[in-house]
Formats: C-alpha cells, structure tokens, sequence
C-alpha cells in the first residue's frame, strides 16, 4: 500500500512537495503513480521538485529507477529534483546506486527545501546526507 500526495512550501516558493508513504516498490503501484505524478508536475511548468521519502518503508530497484528517470526529465525541463529521505536503509540504497550524488539526498525536507534555496546539486566524489 502506498499512498502519494503533493503540496507546496510557502516558505520556498516554486517547489512542489511530494509525499510518499509506504512502499515503493515492485509489489505495488507506487512506482507507477509517482513516475505519473511527477510527469504531470512537470508538464505544468513545476520544475523544482522534491521527493520526501521520509515515510517509505521499503524501496527498490523500480523505484529508484523512478527516482533517476524523474530527475533526468526535471533536469532536461531546466529544474531538479531531490530527495529527502530519513530512513536508513532506503537512505542507504539511494547511496548505493549513486543517486545522491547526482541528484541530492537530504535527512530532512527541511534541509532539502535550503539545498534548493543554495543551487542545484553539484556531482561529487561522495554521497551526501
């Protein structure tokens, strides 16, 4: 089960919050829904995009490949996405695969809404978060 919403900060304008929780996996529709969710963001013109994963019990190859897709058409559109995300082992899955470098994991929403404020994600050698 899994459930997906989006919202806005008013504190960071032009960022679109999208809350995921449950799983984000293969069992579930997750993975579809989030790729149609962001899909539909960006085909408003809302380029800055942050995924907060914070309450996601269990992620896996679908959806990280949802997660990098994503963060390629933010890009290409002239936005970025990002992620924040609280749970170690699904923190720790992103790092795996090298998603935080390129796109940039954050232990807070708080932390990634400031991150959107500083720039977007420059490539480095180590993961972030």
């Amino acid at each position: 089960m899994c459930d997906i919403s989006i919202r806005t900060d008013e504190g960071v304008p032009g960022v679109a919050i999208v809350d995921v929780h449950g799983l984000l996996d293969v069992s579930s529709e997750a993975p579809g829904a989030l790729a149609a969710q962001i899909s539909g963001l960006l085909a408003e013109g809302r380029t800055r995009i942050l995924v907060n994963l914070a309450q996601v019990t269990q992620i896996d190859s679908r959806g990280i490949g949802v997660l990098v897709f994503s963060g390629k058409k933010a890009r290409d559109a002239g936005g970025e996405l990002r992620v924040a995300c609280r749970v170690p082992y699904v923190l720790d899955a992103l790092k795996m695969v090298g998603l935080c470098r390129s796109m940039g994991c954050h232990t807070s929403e708080t932390e990634a809404l400031a991150a959107f404020v500083a720039g977007p994600v420059q490539a480095s050698d180590d993961d972030q978060a």
